[in-house]
């Protein structure tokens, strides 16, 4: 295809893959093959029968690109599925975001659901919504006011978690570790809670390692910690922690503690 073409698609329609300027889809498309194009915009729904490769790219609606994404720019407000994706600079999402394969990413903002059911590589990730990972998360920077479930590995320079409920971390490695409660995160009536500015909570984020230089927890249940510099603050049941330098402990969130 002519790579000056631009092809919008506002009824329901299949066009062959190849290169365009830019593909606008509005109503029922279909691309049967793989796609590149300048633009990628869909407010309808968007079928890539093949990989996508884009300059910037944004859904409104639902996208399902049954191959590899790639582009320098995504915006997603509605439902998008892919394989892999890789995007260069910056993946922004309110909406559904489901990457069955890797993801790596510039800059990741994500205030809807993030699904990626391998693992993702970036320089900042914040999301506060769901973000479920099953493999690892490896960043220069990690901030995060919701629900969070990674089985693997959490590694970033700076972390920084405001956990909902039920968040699952297999271990936690970086430099500053900070995990803290919200003040607007309202937990309920029930046993083992504390209270502070006039809020209610329990533990909230259950994680089996902890690893860092300067770790600072609350309201996190944890097998093992280990720093230079450590602080448990309320709501925490920490089974061991072993540091370098300091300790600073609530009573009764920590059942052993050794200075190596």
């Amino acid at each position: 295809m002519n790579e000056n073409i631009d092809m919008k698609i506002s009824g329901a329609s299949a066009v062959p893959g190849g290169e365009y300027k830019s593909l606008r889809i509005s109503g029922s498309g279909k691309v049967l093959g793989n796609v590149k194009c300048g633009e990628f915009r869909c407010s309808g729904a968007a079928k890539i029968e093949g990989d996508m490769e884009a300059e910037t790219a944004g859904s409104s609606g639902s996208t399902r690109i049954s191959g590899r994404l790639s582009c320098k720019e995504l915006s997603n407000s509605g439902s998008l599925h892919c394989g892999n994706a890789s995007i260069e600079e910056e993946l922004r999402t309110s909406g559904s975001t489901k990457v069955e394969g890797r993801l790596n990413a510039g800059i990741i903002k994500s205030s809807g659901s993030l699904i990626c059911e391998e693992s993702i590589h970036c320089r900042q990730l914040s999301t506060s919504g769901s973000c479920k990972v099953g493999g690892d998360i490896e960043a220069e920077f990690f901030h995060s006011t919701g629900m969070l479930s990674i089985p693997g590995l959490l590694n970033a320079e700076t972390v920084e978690i405001y956990p909902g409920s039920g968040s699952k971390i297999g271990s936690i490695g970086g430099s500053n570790i900070q995990i803290s409660i919200s003040n607007n995160a309202y937990s309920g009536i029930g046993a083992g809670l504390f209270r502070r500015n006039g809020f209610t909570y329990n533990t909230k984020l259950e994680v089996g390692l902890i690893e860092g230089d300067s770790v600072e927890l609350e309201c996190t249940r944890a097998n093992i910690v280990r720093g230079r510099d450590v602080v448990i603050g309320k709501g925490c049941k920490i089974d061991l922690v072993e540091y370098t330098g300091t300790i600073t402990a609530e009573e009764g969130t920590v059942n052993r503690s050794i200075k190596v």
